[in-house]
């Protein structure tokens, strides 16, 4: 939790760079709902584009409906993405995960990443890169 907002975004795209998606980070203000674009090819040669809002909060302040809502919004415009990703330093509000389990159109759609679940990343890639120095 202690770096910059930039560099949080800048982690979670190195994050999914590692992961095999081509990534894009946005200019740092006015993105339009998106820090970061993410485009994967599956097996089949089939291009899969994801939105990911990166919010650098503090441990307490979780994220609400409104923005989870927003980031939605962006999903369903001309040129969005298959899905889109809001991922935090902290968690979401009940709210939060009422509407993106409930409200949307599909569970495909949206994920909500908190705190934990991006420990858990950095862990997998750590230990990946731990691999490679061993070799």
């Amino acid at each position: 939790r202690d770096i910059t907002h930039r560099e949080f975004e800048e982690l979670i795209a190195e994050l999914f760079k590692e992961k095999g998606f081509e990534v894009e980070l946005t200019k740092k203000t006015r993105d339009g709902g998106k820090d970061i674009i993410a485009i994967s090819t599956d097996q089949l040669g089939t291009k899969l584009k994801y939105f990911i809002e990166c919010k650098h909060y503090a441990k307490d302040n979780k994220v609400s409906v409104d923005l989870v809502r927003a980031l939605y919004g962006v999903k369903n415009t001309r040129g969005g993405p298959n899905k889109v990703i809001l991922a935090t330093t902290s968690t979401f509000t009940n709210d939060a995960y009422k509407f993106a389990s409930e409200e949307t159109l599909s569970e495909w759609e949206i994920a909500l990443v908190d705190y934990n679940q991006i420990i858990e990343w950095i862990g997998e890639y750590s230990a990946k890169e731990e691999d490679e120095d061993i070799w």
